[in-house]
């Protein structure tokens, strides 16, 4: 009877087990991540002897951290999978050792004695024919569990490399930065030219929002007439996604005339629109400020900047390099388990964006060529 009863329990055992999903990454997905990480890679190498070497490596550097991000992508599916597989068989360890048990009873009985049966020969024909129906089913369980126990060790063996993959991709990227870092200090230069009205602003601004203001005020400049909306014309200048909205309110419940973009550390900012630099430094506690005057007289403020790359009094051309954010590159451990691209938490960055025009500050959303991130 007791045998009978872990007979059952097998068959559960494999009725619950039923229509789990299979592996969700492969090797070709490994391979085909590998693969495009390597080709970004080429491409910083090209970027390095490039004549316009800053833009180019800057270029190159967000092409390999879309590669790197397709190599995560991967490994957290893998890890995700192991994890499920694993949950699954602890879950099931206390039914699948009574139908291993069961299976080495079989195994050890000799045939005779597994006719025998108290209740005489038609309760032993009965137990046979239950026999013989269940030894297939259990067999069916166990090649389904050896399937499950090849499938652990394949997701483990991607995520392995996988991280391999990531570790030495975030040795590269950390690289190329370190080279964009000092191309921008190189190309820099010191000194810019702020005419007393703006160092006048500077000195009595409390907050960015009323420097931007004071600044789109000051005479001489060129007036934007009212009304209009954005046409996409002005290129972000950083790949990243919006983390806050135009006015809508910071976690102290401040509304800002702008929005915040969240991005990867040390990302390079680049210039969205033919410009000339009304003024770029430092700013109350808002790092490197960047104060840009378009062609149409619009004002485009960009704050946070860690480093910047330009000059007050110089004209920029659209796409060119301003500076780059703040932070360091993560470890392995950081770039799977933190970076959150949703909300901007993890290692992520900020970058403010301000556009006014004519009628003051506007959603700059609208201004911008296409989606972001």
């Amino acid at each position: 009877m007791k045998l009978s009863r872990a007979l059952r329990a097998g068959v559960t055992v494999l009725c619950l087990s039923a229509g789990v999903p299979v592996l969700a990454t492969s090797p070709e997905e490994v391979e085909n991540a590998s693969r495009r990480l390597a080709e970004a890679g080429a491409a910083l190498e090209v970027a390095q002897g490039e004549a316009n070497r800053t833009e180019a490596l800057g270029a190159a550097i967000s092409a390999y951290e879309a590669a790197l991000a397709s190599v995560r992508s991967v490994v957290i599916s893998a890890g995700a999978m192991e994890r499920q597989i694993s949950v699954e068989l602890a879950a099931q360890q206390g039914d699948l050792t009574r139908t291993l048990a069961a299976l080495q009873a079989v195994s050890r009985r000799p045939a005779p004695a597994l006719m025998l049966h108290p209740l005489g020969p038609v309760a032993a024909a009965r137990a046979g024919g239950m026999m013989a129906e269940m030894t297939p089913v259990l067999q069916a369980r166990a090649a389904e569990l050896s399937a499950r126990l090849a499938e652990l060790t394949q997701a483990r063996a991607l995520q392995a490399q996988g991280i391999a993959d990531l570790d030495a991709g975030l040795t590269r990227l950390r690289e190329a930065r370190e080279a964009l870092q000092s191309g921008l200090a190189g190309d820099a230069g010191s000194g810019g030219r702020i005419d007393a009205a703006t160092a006048a602003v500077l000195v009595d601004s409390e907050t960015l929002s009323q420097l931007s203001a004071a600044m789109a005020a000051l005479p001489g400049r060129a007036r934007v007439p009212d009304g209009g909306t954005g046409t996409g014309q002005f290129r972000w200048p950083v790949e990243g996604r919006i983390a806050r909205g135009f006015n809508v309110p910071d976690a102290a419940g401040v509304r800002h005339p702008g929005l915040t973009l969240s991005a990867p550390p040390l990302s390079l900012v680049v210039a969205p629109a033919d410009a000339m630099v009304r003024y770029a430094g430092p700013f109350l506690d808002y790092q490197n400020v960047i104060v840009l005057e378009t062609d149409e007289g619009r004002l485009i403020v960009l704050a946070g900047l860690a480093q910047i790359n330009t000059r007050s009094g110089e004209p920029v051309a659209r796409g060119a390099p301003l500076g780059m954010l703040g932070g360091r590159s993560p470890n392995v451990d950081e770039y799977v388990m933190l970076q959150d691209t949703e909300t901007g938490s993890g290692l992520r960055e900020s970058l403010y964006i301000e556009i006014r025009d004519g009628r003051g500050p506007v959603d700059p959303v609208s201004w911008f060529e296409g989606e972001n991130g």
